[in-house]
């Protein structure tokens, strides 16, 4: 089991009706997971770049910014899912990326460079 960060912003998706694997969300709710929180398992789950939650949610679903609270710092390797013991469900987004996604690349591509 990793450490944990503090906070962190993360894009979440959703299915048409905002749930997640039966779990029922709602913009501008917060939410805590009360039991272990571990990678693939349990927590709540989102991901650090936006494009990745297409590994999980078709294009016409919902996603939504989110902070994530007590995060783990464990990723799969595949992608950039993230699993936290709390969630806020702040801004909605379209499932069309592309604004969102670039605002992520940026930085990246920056830091990227630099090394």
């Amino acid at each position: 089991k990793g450490e944990k960060v503090q906070t962190i912003q993360a894009y979440k998706g959703f299915d048409a009706n905002w749930q997640c694997r039966g779990f029922q969300y709602q913009v501008g709710k917060t939410y805590e997971h009360a039991g272990s929180v571990e990678l693939c398992r349990s927590g709540f789950h989102a991901c650090e770049h936006p494009l990745d939650i297409f590994n999980y949610y078709e294009p016409t679903g919902r996603m939504a910014v989110v902070e994530l609270d007590d995060v783990s710092e464990k990723t799969d390797g595949e992608d950039s899912k993230r699993c936290a013991r709390k969630i806020t469900i702040s801004t909605v987004h379209s499932t069309k990326v592309s604004a969102v996604q670039a605002q992520s690349i940026g930085p990246r591509a920056r830091a990227e460079k630099r090394e």
